[in-house]
């Protein structure tokens, strides 16, 4: 059987071990037509969702950035609802920010949406979408950026691409890789896991940076956190030291129980990790943990 396919094997056992750890009450995967700006091709929880965010007042601000935050968890299916709450001027400002702030996140590694939401009406999208271009890196989007000062009328956009640009030069990934990262948040279940496979085994540690920070990410569903997860065990799974970092309890559970997953096939020094992390009674992961040290040994 080809690595490829092997991996993509690989991926569907340890998705299925990790959905069933995290996700136990998500929905099933993904597998219907993406949702567009016409709210009628939207899930009846989204649109439920956004028609009671527009109607939640500015105040109390941690009341509405949750109910943003629970939308957004949603991933993909909510990106038209978070990006038509972005649009809507006459919306008091905190929707704004908390809807151009997440619509950006969905873009982060698409380049031509990025640079359209750099020019966007909402300016806090705009702001957002020029720090991921110039995170994101390479001569192009430097140069767009700098086209983008000369002729901007907005101080404030000037300010700020003329600050980003005294940062020190970042080495940019592929235009492959930034197309199989967008897969991961922007796709179905089944291309996520074909992008988390490619991404792993193509681009290896260049991706590792990309994949941390899209497990937390609050635009991340379930599926595309526990692919982002895996990629990233993948990318690491050579190096015991290196999973034992991706337990840190400031990683994210679906992160934690994936590496954990893998630090049992480690024989002796994989052991010896999972002892030590099983040692504290406060670890959230203790009974997993336990189950798989007293697993037979294969």
């Amino acid at each position: 059987m080809p690595l490829l396919m092997r991996f993509v094997a690989a991926l569907t056992i340890l998705a299925s071990a990790a959905a069933t750890s995290v996700a136990q009450n998500a929905e099933p995967p993904e597998t219907e037509q993406a949702p567009t700006d016409d709210p009628s091709t939207w899930r009846p929880e989204v649109k439920k969702a956004y028609d009671e965010i527009l109607a939640l007042p500015a105040t109390p601000k941690d009341t509405l950035k949750d109910a943003m935050l629970e939308l957004a968890g949603k991933g993909r299916l909510a990106r038209p609802a978070i990006a038509a709450i972005a649009r809507q001027a006459d919306l008091p400002e905190p929707h704004r920010v908390f809807g151009g702030v997440l619509v950006v996140r969905f873009a982060r590694f698409d380049v031509a949406a990025l640079r359209k939401l750099a020019v966007d009406a909402n300016p806090f999208a705009q702001n957002d979408a020029i720090v991921f271009l110039s995170t994101l890196g390479g001569t192009e989007n430097a140069e767009f950026l700098a086209d983008l000062a000369k002729k901007t009328t907005t101080d404030w956009v000037k300010r700020h691409v003329e600050g980003l640009a005294k940062k020190p030069p970042v080495e940019p990934l592929p235009a492959r890789a930034l197309e199989l990262l967008d897969k991961i948040i922007n796709a179905d279940a089944d291309a996520k896991k074909l992008a988390s496979a490619i991404l792993a085994e193509d681009f290896g540690k260049a991706a590792a940076s990309a994949l941390a920070e899209i497990v937390p990410d609050p635009v991340a569903d379930d599926d595309t956190r526990t692919f982002a997860a895996i990629a990233l065990v993948q990318v690491n799974s050579e190096s015991v030291p290196d999973l034992e970092s991706l337990c840190a309890r400031k990683n994210h559970k679906t992160l934690r129980y994936c590496a954990v997953v893998e630090l049992a096939k480690k024989g002796a020094e994989g052991e010896a990790v999972l002892r030590k992390l099983a040692g504290d009674p406060t670890e959230p992961l203790k009974k997993r943990i336990d189950a798989l040290l007293e697993a037979p040994r294969k």
